[in-house]
């Protein structure tokens, strides 16, 4: 076994091990935030743009996004990239409060692209 594919399953094996905690962390995260706003009733009731046709939890992509901040620091990703991933963030957990048209998210994640390309 040469140097170079030792190297590469050591960076194989440290990725899937990273992509399976993240995964894990994000699944956790979720499920608690969903139950845990589940128990105040904090619900999205279904409309017309919905996806789905029953009341579900809101709330529950907080445990996911905690996940990526999390994931950024380990990973030091440019400031850049690290300052859109909150954006997002921000608008979706915002968006779970107060209802923004589609006008003014599309805006937001546009403004997002901007600053991740310039």
């Amino acid at each position: 076994m040469s140097i170079l594919s030792v190297y590469i399953e050591d960076i194989l094996l440290s990725s899937i091990g990273f992509f399976s905690w993240g995964l894990f962390v994000g699944f956790l995260g979720a499920f608690v935030f969903a139950k845990t706003l589940l128990s105040v009733h904090f619900m999205d009731i279904p409309n017309q743009r919905s996806s789905h046709n029953i009341p579900t939890p809101k709330g529950g992509g907080v445990g996911i996004v905690v996940s990526v901040i999390l994931a950024c620091a380990y990973l030091a990703l440019p400031l850049s990239i690290q300052a859109a991933l909150v954006i997002v963030a921000l608008i979706g957990i915002i968006s779970d409060f107060a209802h923004f048209s589609q006008l003014t998210r599309l805006f937001f994640h546009l403004c997002t692209a901007f600053i991740v390309v310039f």
